[in-house]
This record gives C-alpha cells, sequence and structure tokens, in this order.
C-alpha cells in the first residue's frame, strides 16, 4: 500500500494498521530499535509521484518495523509519502544495491556509510520477516 501522507487521514492509518499492524508502543521503541538511520535511495522504480524525480536533491527512506510488515517513510521535495509491505510480500536482495521489492515496485538503497550503521537494523528486519514467515507465527517474541 503506497500513498501520500503529506495530510494525516485517519481513514489510511486505519487502513495502513491493518495491513502491518499498529505501531509499537514507547516502552518497545525505546528498548529495541524499531526504525533505521536515514538510508539513501538510488532510484524509485514502478511509483507513481505526481512530480517527475530529478537527481538534483536528496532522497532518503526511514523503515519502520511493524508486527506484520514494515512501512517505509520517504519524503520527495514538499511531499511524504507512506509505503507499508506486510512480510508476507517484502524481498531483499544484497547485490550492488540493496534492495526492497514488493507489490510490483522496488527501491534501491545505496551502500555507503549509513547502511553500514543500519546493517543490525537490517539484519532484525530479515529475522522478523523468516519469523512472521513460520507456519506457526503468532507475533514477534522479544524482538
Amino acid at each position: 500500500m503506497f500513498y501520500n501522507n503529506s495530510y494525516k487521514e485517519k481513514l489510511l492509518d486505519a487502513a495502513l494498521n491493518d495491513l502491518v499492524g499498529s505501531p509499537f508502543s514507547i516502552w518497545h521503541r525505546f528498548k529495541h530499535r524499531v526504525g533505521s538511520n536515514y538510508l539513501k535511495v538510488v532510484e524509485f522504480r514502478n511509483f507513481d509521484f505526481e512530480k517527475p524525480l530529478t537527481d538534483d536533491y536528496f532522497k532518503k527512506i526511514v523503515i519502520e518495523l511493524r508486527p506484520k510488515g514494515i512501512v517505509i517513510h520517504f519524503k520527495i521535495q514538499t511531499e511524504t509519502f507512506v509505503w507499508a509491505v506486510p512480510y508476507y510480500q517484502l524481498h531483499l536482495y544484497n547485490t550492488d544495491f540493496f534492495s526492497i521489492h514488493a507489490q510490483g515496485k522496488a527501491i534501491l538503497i545505496e551502500k555507503e556509510k549509513n547502511f553500514e550503521r543500519n546493517q543490525a537494523f537490517l539484519n532484525k528486519l530479515i529475522k522478523l520477516k523468516n519469523i512472521a514467515l513460520e507456519p506457526h507465527f503468532e507475533g514477534p517474541n522479544g524482538i
């Protein structure tokens, strides 16, 4: 689910929570790392933006873990976007670029110093995805 979140709407937030689960509690966020540092984007593939993308600005994303998936937050020019991806649709590839694929869309992430800082977070993401895809999954235990 990809949508423009520049102006908050309760119906969209409810749909987001239904798809990937409600955000973790404040206590859980402090105890466990559920958000990444900024990651620099090389390319957005198959996203329908109203304005054409140019290379003269810095494109960055933040990944947020949720109980049933991830939420990717990013800002392009003056608009804020959210891409919600359930674990069962999520595909991660680590080649020349780290890439996130789902729902016919993809984000290619540059491997630079912030990527190295996020390595432990990305390993946790892969672990949670594998746990969620196990048949006896009942929720994230001990993130």
